[in-house]
């Protein structure tokens, strides 16, 4: 008789590399179990669990990933490094149902190759499926297709963005977004949804801070 098995797979944000040892191949697994449909939450906030490491109970910070196991999978886990515990009870918590994604990173010509390259390296590694979104398949709608569209960073604040994808670019964004697409901007890529300054379209507009104000640089 299969047994269904329990599990957290702690990857706390604070000390995350004394935590699990192996960051990258926990997000791998962790990925590989996805994509095999099997149920998987993120801890979005603090979660209070009584585990096989603390039977008294034990709270449990954000980023790490509850898993519900079969037989199987649960001796494959035993034979990697990554660290797990067995949970007992659930008692409080936040977290949220993993599902697999479309990613879409833009390679446009607002974006830099010494910014996305190594960004798909590390895509690469944690067994994320993605594909390349230029500008022509931006204007052409073909974000609709995807969940997250991933945004790198550029040779400026985001201000050559424009160039190649025009209005009806942006416009495509912005409906992409308010369709409850997904946005992950860094560096450059960040910058694109604040607001713009002066009367220039050079952002997107959609964010209400703007490079002086408002916007978190820590």
């Amino acid at each position: 008789m299969m047994t269904d098995h329990d599990v957290i797979i702690p990857m706390d944000r604070l000390g995350v590399v004394n935590v699990q040892k192996k960051p990258m191949e926990a997000v791998n697994y962790i990925n590989g179990l996805i994509k095999k449909n099997i149920n998987v939450n993120w801890i979005m906030n603090p979660t209070v669990l009584k585990t096989s490491d603390f039977p008294e109970g034990h709270i449990y910070g954000p980023g790490g990933f509850l898993a519900n196991l079969n037989e199987e999978e649960y001796s494959m886990l035993h034979g990697t490094d990554l660290k797990y515990s067995d949970i007992v009870e659930y008692i409080s918590g936040g977290y949220s149902k993993l599902n697999k994604k479309k990613i879409a990173l833009y390679v446009g010509i607002g974006s830099a190759e010494f910014c996305f390259k190594p960004l798909m390296e590390v895509l690469n590694l944690s067994v994320f499926e993605f594909k390349e979104v230029n500008d022509k398949d931006i204007r052409e709608n073909l974000l609709d297709d995807f969940d997250i569209f991933i945004v790198p960073g550029g040779p400026d604040a985001g201000e050559s963005f424009y160039h190649g994808l025009g209005d009806r670019g942006y416009d495509n964004i912005k409906r992409f977004l308010h369709n409850k697409g997904q946005y992950l901007g860094i560096c450059a890529g960040a910058y694109l949804p604040l607001t713009s300054n002066d009367e220039n379209n050079i952002w997107l507009n959609i964010v209400d801070a703007t490079d002086d104000n408002e916007l978190d640089y820590i």
